[in-house]
């Protein structure tokens, strides 16, 4: 068996549909376990064309590989970014450690004491249909392990869409 290395950074080995990588670096990639309407019930995987084009040629669809989760060591808190209109919250949640990957999510606002549960709108976009302006917001986060965390009054009452807050809390491996 042969293999060769493109860019310096992936091992490919040409076998009968099925490629070989080897990754020595680390590559951010959109992950939607939720969404498997592109192959079900394989996983979705969103790549931008160059990294596609790294491990297979542009015209071939669909791409059979292995992977496997590895867990991620942050430093500092989550990053939520607030984007949508007034009663629609998009918060895309992002700088997740553990697992690397958050399967719930709920959303308080302060003039209330009910936790809203949020929907996965795309990716790692979370959405809620409430009107939640002028209060400042609270996020409580379950990753794909299981573990809790929860961000207290993260995003201040003056907030507006656009912005980004990062909270002091972070999940450990």
């Amino acid at each position: 068996m042969q293999s060769m290395t493109l860019n310096g950074a992936l091992r490919v080995s040409p076998l009968p549909l099925l490629l070989l990588i080897t990754v020595r670096l680390t590559i951010v990639v959109l992950v939607t376990m939720e969404d498997r309407w592109c192959n079900p019930p394989r996983p979705h995987f969103d790549l931008s064309r160059p990294a596609f084009q790294a491990i297979a040629k542009y015209r071939a669809g669909i791409v059979p590989f292995l992977y496997r989760k590895v867990t991620c060591k942050r430093r500092g808190g989550f990053r939520f970014t607030i984007t949508g209109g007034s009663y629609f919250e998009l918060v895309l949640i992002s700088i997740v450690g553990g697992a690397g990957e958050i399967s719930k999510a709920w959303i308080q606002g302060s003039k209330s004491n009910k936790w809203e549960v949020m929907t996965r709108n795309w990716g790692a976009n979370w959405q809620s249909l409430s009107y939640l302006n002028g209060q400042s917001l609270s996020f409580k986060l379950q990753t794909s392990d299981g573990k809790f965390v929860t961000t207290l009054n993260v995003v201040p009452s003056n907030w507006a869409f656009g912005q980004s807050f990062r909270s002091n809390v972070q999940i450990h491996a």
